[in-house]
């Protein structure tokens, strides 16, 4: 009931909820990936949650052409940002 009256966010062009949407997509994926790998727990644990980052990107990279045309954004663009959001959740993930 409570979700009825939630706001949706607004976004000013296709590219900021592409970015948006695909920082948190990275993330959710990367999450999963590293919840399922073995190192976790491990002395490699940071490399595993590294490679996961980079598993998760390619898999969207891998997907660009039909991400890029969901949202109305050029596929270069797409990638682009792809790569810019997995920079960040590195960053993010690794730093902190």
């Amino acid at each position: 009931m409570f979700g009825l009256f939630k706001k949706q966010q607004s976004f000013n062009s296709p590219e900021e909820k592409l970015k948006h949407e695909m920082r948190k997509k990275i993330e959710n994926r990367a999450l999963l990936l590293f919840s399922e790998s073995q190192m976790k727990g491990t002395a490699m644990e940071g490399a595993a949650l590294s490679l996961a980052i980079t598993d998760a990107k390619e898999f969207y990279v891998k997907r660009s052409i039909a991400i890029s045309q969901d949202y109305g954004v050029s596929r270069d663009k797409t990638i682009s940002i792809i790569e810019n959001c997995s920079k960040s959740v590195l960053n993010e993930f690794i730093q902190n």
